[in-house]
């Protein structure tokens, strides 16, 4: 990728020890009976990871909506980076709603449909 800036080329920000490590995957709200979390494997990783003195770079998606919005601040108040981040208007309201009793295998239904 010649000819392009540090903060257009991703491997050049990795290269460079500015990340400890990627996390790469979805950022979804886990709607349940009674409230909504922030959640997503790649994202909690990350948060961990962050409290624990890593600097994670989190590479996902949000909806171009009201709970994508939401999502984009609380990530950045858990003091990750949005920077690759994507707004997306075609992929939104990314949410796991969570059922059963507590102590039990959740069923998660992952679909696009909102909450």
């Amino acid at each position: 990728m010649k000819g392009m800036t540090k903060g257009q080329n991703l491997s050049l920000q990795v290269a460079s020890g500015e990340y400890s490590f990627l996390a790469l995957g979805e950022v979804l709200w886990d709607v349940f009976e009674h409230s909504t979390s922030l959640g997503g494997a790649p994202l909690n990783f990350a948060v961990h990871a962050k409290r624990l003195g890593y600097n994670p770079l989190l590479i996902s998606a949000v909806g171009a909506d009201c709970l994508g919005r939401a999502a984009l601040q609380d990530i950045a108040g858990l003091g990750l980076d949005t920077s690759f981040l994507q707004t997306s208007r075609r992929h939104h309201r990314h949410c796991a709603r969570c059922t059963g009793p507590w102590g039990s295998n959740a069923l998660r239904d992952r679909t696009s449909r909102g909450v």
